[in-house]
């Protein structure tokens, strides 16, 4: 359960710290439960939530993290996500944001998102 202490690490590590973090115990049977618990009473900055649910997936556990977010802007992470420190540099200009992404661990590898299309989007 390391990758999730380092994944909301990354997230406290923002410039930006007007933020929320909602975590969804989506029917952990590991020590998940024990690792937030941690998290929660170890927080210096913002807010940490957390929801537990019976598993009913990836996409349940966003879409409830997401409709419990009271923040402006959101971005759903997996338990060994990692964002860049200035990843949410908030700019009141911009309504929507897409990025590279950047492997770790055993693969260094480098997704670029190419141009930004609405319709591939779709």
């Amino acid at each position: 359960m390391g990758k999730l202490r380092e994944t909301v690490a990354s997230v406290w590590s923002q410039t930006c710290q007007n933020l929320e973090i909602i975590l969804v115990d989506d029917g952990s049977t590991d020590d998940t439960p024990a690792v937030i618990s941690e998290l929660i009473k170890t927080a210096e900055h913002g807010k940490i939530r957390t929801i537990h649910q019976i598993n009913k997936g990836s996409a349940a556990a966003r879409n409830l993290g997401i409709a419990l977010a009271q923040c402006d802007y959101i971005l759903p992470l997996d338990a060994d996500d990692l964002i860049h420190s200035a990843m949410l540099d908030a700019q009141p200009s911009i309504t929507l944001v897409y990025t590279d992404r950047q492997d770790f661990g055993d693969s260094h590898q480098r997704w670029s998102a190419g141009k930004f299309e609405l319709a591939r989007l779709k």
